[in-house]
């Protein structure tokens, strides 16, 4: 009779530990075999907290962040009276700029690969999922920096894409100097070169 205490001890235990690994294992056990526990929403809540407490950056597995994300709007639905509303609010917002901030990840990698197709997807799909971040304004200005040719053949092309002014380059690219090959520059000093 006394698991779902048990269970809730040894998950705090480790939350406290800053173990959130193993945290977040206990909690989800908890919420998965004792539905009927009175400490089901302390086991959202916390479950949601160390979940996403466990997620490392946007160089690494998201698969925390999207486990954060859906226990927080579970636990809004599921508990409509509970004192935590404002807080999973903001935490779920923040979770949004985090998420943003991994598909802004993928176009800095595509940028430093120099391969400017996969640069013009990846802003395509940002500018897609998280219209309203400040990643989405880095996303246009690099999109218009880029080829036309390149965004040619592109699946389901976003309006905005094709309002974009055309970008003046050469036919062919000159010829490297040192072994490097010259990037445009970009006036945002957060854009890599």
């Amino acid at each position: 009779p006394l698991a779902d205490d048990a269970l809730m001890l040894t998950a705090t235990y480790y939350q406290t530990r800053s173990n959130y690994v193993e945290a977040d294992r206990y909690f989800e056990i908890l919420r998965e075999e004792y539905p009927d526990s009175p400490h089901l929403e302390e086991a959202f809540l916390l479950g949601s907290h160390v979940k996403q407490m466990s997620y490392q950056g946007p160089y690494y597995e998201g698969r925390e962040l999207e486990g954060a994300r859906r226990l927080k709007e579970q636990s809004l639905q599921l508990f409509p009276a509970s004192l935590q509303r404002q807080t999973l609010r903001k935490d779920l917002d923040r979770i949004y700029l985090q998420e943003a901030e991994r598909a802004w990840s993928k176009v800095e990698y595509y940028r430093k690969k120099r391969r400017p197709r996969a640069v013009a997807i990846a802003c395509i799909q940002l500018l897609t999922e998280y219209p309203d971040t400040p990643y989405a304004r880095d996303a246009r200005a690099i999109l218009k920096t880029i080829d036309r040719r390149e965004l040619e053949g592109l699946p389901e092309v976003p309006e905005f894409v094709d309002s974009l002014p055309p970008t003046e380059r050469p036919a062919s690219p000159p010829e490297p100097d040192n072994g490097r090959v010259p990037v445009k520059s970009v006036s945002d000093p957060r854009i890599i070169r």
